[in-house]
């Protein structure tokens, strides 16, 4: 993830080639593949153009004499998926042609793999990359790096592009203003656009910057999507993003809780029933995950879906299909599935609560927000919106907030996160009256801060976690469910943990 960071952030702006270049280059430095290389479409032409690559000595290579045809198999393959793996990239790239002329990455090569470089849903080009020389073979776990890298030059395109535009529209807009504008010319400015999303996640801090860009990748693929995080990180606000940013925003998002579906009726509310499939089935129910079809179903606390349920989904998800209770037929439906939980679904899957097979198809991307007390950086901006919030809530023209008080706020653990800093400042700005919110207004607990003690680093790993545990049980009031989602780990791991150490709340 360092890498991808590092990376990222070398590309910059700048029309295609420099971007290609940068590209190549931040290949070139991770010494991951043996050779590389990247392809632009020239729609005109109607080839797949060379621009940059790695040459088997692992230098930077112009390859700008290579022209592909955009008939090869190509992109035909790649317009459907976000990766191809192949065992020969000479073959991929050239469709039939199996010829690898001088200066191109064609040849017998022990593994492949080319990634599209998209501008929304439009291929601008290809990023191959493969393993000629040591023939180590390209595994599954190397393709979303190379996706992200891929994503980061298409917004880096895109953002030169929108930079010429902007610059073309304020040079035309200063001749506007010089000149009298004709009778009956309505000089009123254009309505807004819509905000994106992902503009109302705030990401100050290096660690929420990285899950939008993560976020934002997710948005232009069709994959499942896996959210972690603890309990009030924003995870409901990120899976919105997501959707509103894919291809499937004009279609439904159905939002289903799933620690909060009827015990013994789950399945019937995920995957509808037919009636007289049981006593109270007095109609037909097409289900929760027929309704999200052309959509996405965001499935949130995923953790606690049944054993059944888990089952019925994982088919879903393979296939398309959609068998109700108590039907004989099964239905097809086309539905991308986000999920979320503040759980160790790992943990979960390593004790057998949660199926391996379910959470393998799930966690292709996973992106895990970071708790706010490792993100201070975030908290005066989320202290500035949700004062807003709540400033339109009440009617006010706005609250302020002290450099004292904030300063508190800033320095705070937050276990609950961005909802308990929500709640916070909303009863603060109660007490607060007309005036902006001082010290005195906060909470106690943040107007005197409990101080960490430092730990004796005699101890050994045992003792220490064994104390840990018992101070957030401590400070959970003994609430084991509590206790889960700030350690971070299952309910098995927990109870693991009790017997181990001999701790009995």
């Amino acid at each position: 993830m360092e890498f991808l960071r590092h990376s990222s952030a070398k590309l910059g702006v700048g029309d295609p080639d420099q971007v290609a270049r940068r590209l190549v280059q931040a290949i070139v430095d991770r010494g991951t593949f043996d050779r590389a290389g990247v392809f632009l479409v020239d729609e005109e032409k109607e080839v797949l153009r060379g621009t940059w690559g790695v040459d088997p000595q692992g230098e930077l290579a112009d390859i700008s004499g290579t022209l592909l045809p955009i008939q090869g198999a190509l992109l035909v393959q790649l317009a459907g998926a976000a990766s191809i793996i192949a065992g020969d990239l000479g073959h991929v790239l050239m469709g039939d042609q199996t010829g690898a002329g001088p200066g191109h990455l064609g040849g017998n090569a022990a593994a492949s793999l080319a990634v599209p470089i998209r501008l929304g849903h439009r291929i601008v080009g290809v990023l191959a990359v493969d393993n000629h020389t040591s023939r180590r073979p390209i595994h599954q776990d190397q393709v979303l790096p190379l996706m992200v890298l891929a994503n980061q030059a298409a917004l880096a395109m895109e953002n030169n592009h929108l930079r010429q535009e902007l610059r073309a529209a304020a040079a035309e807009n200063r001749k506007l203003r010089e000149s009298p504008a004709p009778p009956g010319r309505d000089t009123r400015p254009a309505p807004a656009r819509p905000t994106d999303l992902f503009d109302r996640v705030v990401a100050r801090s290096p660690g929420m910057r990285w899950v939008v860009e993560l976020a934002r990748l997710a948005a232009t693929t069709d994959y499942p999507v896996l959210i972690l995080g603890e309990s009030g990180t924003g995870k409901d606000l990120l899976a919105h993003a997501i959707h509103a940013g894919s291809l499937r925003r004009n279609h439904p998002l159905v939002v289903v809780n799933s620690a909060a579906l009827s015990s013994g009726l789950e399945d019937s509310e995920l995957f509808g029933h037919v009636k007289g499939a049981f006593t109270s089935a007095t109609r037909d129910h097409a289900g929760l995950i027929t309704a999200a079809n052309r959509g996405t179903l965001f499935l949130d606390e995923i953790a606690d879906l049944s054993a059944s349920s888990q089952a019925k989904l994982l088919r879903t998800l393979e296939n398309g299909e959609v068998r109700r209770v108590g039907d004989s037929h099964v239905s097809r439906v086309d539905v991308r599935l986000i999920a979320a939980t503040n759980r160790d679904l790992q943990g979960a899957v390593e004790q057998g609560g949660f199926r391996d097979d379910l959470y393998y198809r799930l966690a292709l991307i996973t992106i895990t927000i970071p708790p706010l007390r490792d993100r201070p950086e975030d908290i005066p901006e989320l202290a500035t919106t949700f004062l807003e919030e709540v400033a339109c809530e009440t009617g006010r023209e706005g609250f302020a907030i002290t450099d004292e008080a904030l300063d508190l706020v800033v320095r705070a653990s937050w276990p609950g996160n961005a909802r308990q800093l929500k709640s916070c400042l909303r009863l603060s700005a109660l007490f607060a009256g007309e005036g902006p919110i001082r010290v005195e207004h906060l909470p106690e607990t943040l107007q005197q801060p409990a101080v960490a003690k430092p730990t004796d680093p005699s101890l050994p790993l045992a003792e220490v976690e064994r104390r840990h545990i018992l101070r957030v049980l401590e400070d959970c009031g003994y609430d084991r469910r509590q206790a889960e989602r700030r350690l971070q780990i299952s309910r098995a791991t927990l109870q693991r943990r009790l017997k181990e150490y001999g701790i009995n709340p």
